[in-house]
């Protein structure tokens, strides 16, 4: 027990100085309102303990009284643990003693829960529960003695103390609130302790931040001196540096050396007559004079950075900058090593430009096989939608209500099939045959196209001009893709204008001697150009970047645009060795399409074969295609036209076939899965039937695959969905060829 109470000083002596001090100051808060109102507590108590004949209880209180003013309220050198003993023993007791005189009646529990918190604040929270304990055990004895009759009680104090039942809620109501008065005044200590353990490591931390700012004055101080002893022999080293040098103090330039003076342009004389302030670009000018001015009060500021120069020549020179700050002649001044960098900020630039580039043409590639993979996808499903109204269509009368519904899909399945078109276009390698085209008859093919119309339908305030060279040259391209680029800029420059305005479409001839913005190489040479203008309010510079980037768009998705508008227009570029340039400010934007020109003449076009002309007399043809619904479309059609059909899931299927049988024709699949793919399935068939005829037909654009399958016999080649038209008319060719 001994050593307990050994341990328990020891530590409440050890706790920190500023909570010994906290309760110290609680205690001389508590200890003379409890001597003031136990002075007078102890009169009338013992008094009235006197006069009820209980003259022990009188003793008691005064016992106790006495006890609490020699120990606790003298200003002896006792510690602080035994006052605050003495002060709770005295609380205790006195609370004990009426609880034992007078039950519950008198103060007996506000007083002993006055010693439970007062315990708890100064000699801690185990002191506290202890305390509670003791309480609550104090008032379990002397209820059951005042219920049961052991302990005696006068008459006026016989109503609540004889009550089990107040005892009871009594001694739950102290518990409570006596846990709560424990436990506050710890929780106020704890967060005491734990805000001095922040500040005295924010302590730490300012006293570590000012050893390292001193060791950084005591080493910029160490570099001063050093610098001055030695000016003398360094003065050669100096001149002939291959950087520039110079010394600033008060806003003036107080020594250059020869390579400051190579770097800006002026001689020395100049340079020293001015402040050098105004050498510096204007843009520039406020950061570098305001790191100037903070370093002359001795801030902080870094000490290595890069701005701009204007050269006595005018021309804007890149320079990296390096100060140290000194002391020049009795006053501070800063050192500077100055460094040309300008053709290394060019280099920069340009390799930047080039990455840039490069990440968006890696982007626009992987997206455009994405999107070739989505189109071969969707053409197989939309074979269906386009291919079988076609089939009904022919077996319904004119008058069936059946007609309209069926056109309706018929058409939808077309719009569809033009979305995917866009797609394919977004994939590398989507235009298919060219040819010699004139650039002005494909706008007035446009203009001429239900398509125009139904943008001067939407756009009535819009007008479209042009301003085409009547000289104008031909150009190799797809009118298809050329003519789509077309419509998709004219339905971006319509919709640019807010309200009313002037959409023009420029041709013209030009030669190319010079790159062009946003190309490293333009091969040099003469071009035709197409462009298309508005008016409009033009595009911000952060959205200039992004407007070629798949579906990146400003409209409302599913309204006005698939986002892919100008995706195709970069394609069909890109696909016809062009390029684009883009001007654009608040009174417009220009896009310009350069064209790489032909000698060639435009061929004349012949008229297609009339449908009843073309159709078979019973040849052979077989179907080849991992797709179900479209063997079932192609064979449908095929037996239409007067032919008899074969179907084949596989090339290995179709192979094993013509081992032992011939056919007419094929009509062959390009992309098979599982299994081998078209090209591989024609190497097999030609090695058993060497002049065997086929129709090459693929969801997806015309690939290297195709045009190699081309090379070893095959002939032409028809994109799904096809119509019965296409079908009929590539297969008349073919088998005539």
């Amino acid at each position: 027990m001994k050593k307990k109470c050994h341990s328990f000083f020891r530590l409440h002596n050890q706790d920190r100085p500023e909570v010994i001090e906290v309760r110290h100051t609680i205690f001389n808060w508590v200890i003379y309102p409890i001597f003031v109102f136990g002075l007078l507590a102890t009169i009338m108590g013992s008094v009235q303990a006197y006069q009820q004949g209980l003259w022990f209880f009188s003793i008691l209180y005064s016992g106790c009284f006495l006890i609490f003013v020699l120990t606790a309220l003298p200003n002896w050198h006792l510690p602080l643990v035994i006052r605050s003993i003495a002060m709770v023993l005295a609380l205790l007791v006195f609370s004990v003693a009426i609880l034992m005189r007078i039950g519950l009646s008198g103060v007996g529990l506000e007083l002993l829960l006055l010693a439970c918190a007062v315990s708890s604040a100064l000699l801690g929270k185990k002191a506290g529960l202890l305390l509670v304990s003791v309480g609550a055990f104090s008032m379990v004895i002397i209820g059951w003695g005042m219920v049961s009759g052991s302990i005696p009680i006068r008459e006026e104090h016989m109503l609540t103390s004889l009550s089990s039942l107040a005892w009871a809620t009594s001694l739950m109501v102290f518990t409570m609130v006596g846990l709560g008065l424990v436990t506050l005044p710890q929780m106020f200590l704890t967060r005491l302790k734990e805000s001095l353990v922040l500040l005295e490591e924010h302590a730490e931390k300012l006293k570590q931040s000012n050893d390292s700012l001193k060791e950084t004055i005591k080493k910029r101080e160490e570099a001063e001196r050093a610098l001055r002893e030695s000016e003398e022999q360094y003065r050669v080293l100096v001149e002939n540096a291959g950087d520039g040098i110079f010394i600033a103090q008060d806003g003036m330039l107080r020594f250059v050396n020869k390579k400051t003076e190579e770097i800006s342009g002026y001689s020395k004389s100049e340079l020293l007559s001015k402040g050098f302030s105004y050498i510096i670009h204007e843009e520039d000018r406020a950061l570098v004079m305001e790191r100037y001015m903070n370093r002359q009060q001795g801030l902080i500021v870094p000490s290595s950075y890069s701005y701009r120069i204007i050269h006595k020549s005018g021309d804007v020179k890149w320079v990296d900058i390096n100060v140290a700050v000194i002391k020049w002649k009795g006053t501070i001044a800063t050192l500077n090593f100055l460094r040309d960098i300008t053709e290394r900020k060019e280099t920069e630039k340009i390799l930047r430009e080039s990455e840039e580039r490069l990440a968006r043409s890696k982007k626009m590639e992987s997206l455009g096989f994405l999107a070739g993979g989505v189109a071969h996808d969707l053409n197989n499903v939309l074979s269906g939608i386009v291919s079988y109204p076609e089939l009904l269509l022919l077996d319904l009368p004119e008058n069936s209500k059946l007609r309209k519904p069926i056109e309706t899909i018929q058409e939808s399945g077309r719009r569809a099939t033009a979305i995917v078109q866009d797609l394919l276009t977004v994939a590398r390698g989507a235009v298919t045959a060219k040819e010699p085209v004139n650039l002005n008859h494909l706008v007035t093919e446009y203009l001429n196209s239900p398509e125009f119309s139904t943008l001067e339908q939407f756009h009535p305030m819009v007008k479209i001009k042009t301003n085409l060279d009547k000289d104008l040259f031909n150009t190799i391209g797809s009118n298809i893709h050329i003519k789509k680029a077309l419509m998709n800029l004219v339905l971006n420059a319509a919709e640019a204008i807010d309200n009313k305005g002037n959409v023009t479409i420029s041709t013209m001839n030009c030669y190319i001697d010079r790159p062009l913005r946003g190309y490293d190489d333009v091969k040099t040479g003469e071009y035709t150009v197409l462009s298309v203008s508005d008016d409009g309010p033009g595009i911000s510079s952060d959205k200039l970047e992004r407007i070629f980037e798949p579906f990146y768009t400003k409209k409302v998705m599913g309204r006005s645009g698939t986002g892919l508008g100008l995706t195709v227009v970069w394609n069909v570029m890109q696909d016809h060795q062009g390029y684009i340039d883009v001007v654009t400010g608040n009174k417009g934007t220009t896009f310009y399409l350069y064209f790489p020109i032909t000698r060639d003449e435009i061929s004349d076009k012949h008229l297609p074969i009339p449908l009843e002309d073309c159709k078979g007399t019973g040849e052979k043809i077989l179907v080849i295609d991992d797709v179900e619904s479209q063997r079932e479309i192609s064979c449908n059609m095929l037996n239409i036209l007067g032919y008899k059909t074969k179907a084949f899931s596989s090339g290995e299927e179709a192979i094993e076939y013509l081992k032992e049988n011939t056919a007419d024709l094929l009509l062959l699949d390009m992309i098979m899965d599982p299994g081998i793919n078209g090209r591989e399935t024609y190497e097999k068939i030609i090695e058993i039937h060497p002049h065997q005829k086929a129709i090459i037909v693929s969801g997806f654009s015309e690939t290297d695959e195709v045009r190699k399958t081309q090379k070893l016999g095959a002939g032409r080649y028809i994109k799904k969905p096809f119509t019965l038209e296409t079908l009929c008319l590539a297969v008349h060719e073919e088998l005539k060829r």
